[in-house]
């Protein structure tokens, strides 16, 4: 199974997105304790999760895998950017325009 690293991801304690007025996690999706014992890790406020370019909550930093909060509530993407202060960087997003524009360019040769 291959691993999907996605645009951007930040790093942040749960006890911070849990302020969220419509917060609920799925806490049987977090990350298992370990390689051999595959139950799902307990979470508390200092646990460190990962709110991914798209606006989803991961335990851990690929897309998609162990998805704690979908990302689609409503307020939601306003209470990342107002209260978290979350923004992708103008930086990436202007590497990710480029990546874009070069395979574009790699299409028409």
């Amino acid at each position: 199974m291959s691993k999907t690293l996605g645009l951007y991801c930040k790093a942040y304690y749960l006890r911070d997105l849990r302020g969220f007025p419509n917060w609920h996690e799925c806490a049987d999706q977090a990350r298992p304790v370990s390689e051999s014992v595959k139950t799902p890790r307990q979470l508390d406020a200092d646990s460190i999760v990962y709110l991914q370019a798209d606006h989803s909550v991961t335990d851990g930093i690929f897309m998609g895998e162990h998805v704690l909060f979908p990302g689609t509530a409503a307020g939601w993407r306003q209470f990342c950017e107002e209260t978290l202060g979350f923004a992708v960087p103008e930086d990436v997003l202007e590497a990710e325009r480029q990546v874009q524009k070069d395979l574009e360019a790699l299409q028409v040769a």
